[in-house]
């Protein structure tokens, strides 16, 4: 097997894992979500469904930017696949496939997707009309680390608007 070959094979086992990864992330938030409504209801019940619900975008947070980070990273991969790869190789076709799909405006089906992750990066905003400005020290901390959390999120999914 020679080397290009062979680093071709490596980097596609590298495309494979980080493919699952985000299929993985946005599994476990979907299935937190349905968690996070359960508890919910316990913590409306403790009085505690304000600092429940802005506690929740920080959990979210670090899930989107991991599926962020794999995303930013497979269309890395697939760029330097295509641009290492000889015309002769079978192996271009996928990478040039990957890159001209998000060269394309992404579709309704892949926002949908991806509500599990930005649904709950929203919550500060749902939480101030609900209650307005009546909000504890922790509270307030928590909105503001919430709402830096949802600014990176949308800076950092800007490169889905990139074509």
């Amino acid at each position: 097997m020679d080397s290009a070959n062979s680093e071709y094979m490596v980097l596609r086992g590298e495309i494979t894992a980080r493919a699952k990864t985000a299929h993985d992330v946005l599994n476990v938030a979907t299935v937190l979500s349905f968690l996070a409504v359960a508890v919910g209801f316990v913590a409306q019940w403790f009085g505690e469904l304000q600092t429940f619900l802005l506690f929740l975008p920080v959990v979210f947070g670090f899930l989107t930017f991991n599926y962020q980070t794999n995303q930013w990273t497979l269309f890395a991969l697939a760029r330097y696949l295509r641009d290492q790869s000889s015309s002769k190789s079978m192996a271009v076709g996928w990478e040039n496939y990957v890159v001209a799909e998000r060269a394309k405006s992404h579709h309704l089906l892949s926002f949908l997707a991806l509500l599990p992750l930005i649904l709950p990066l929203l919550l500060p905003l749902f939480v101030w009309w609900l209650y307005g400005d009546s909000a504890s020290t922790l509270d307030t901390a928590l909105t503001t680390i919430d709402l830096i959390i949802l600014a990176l999120a949308i800076f950092n999914f800007r490169y889905l608007l990139k074509k």
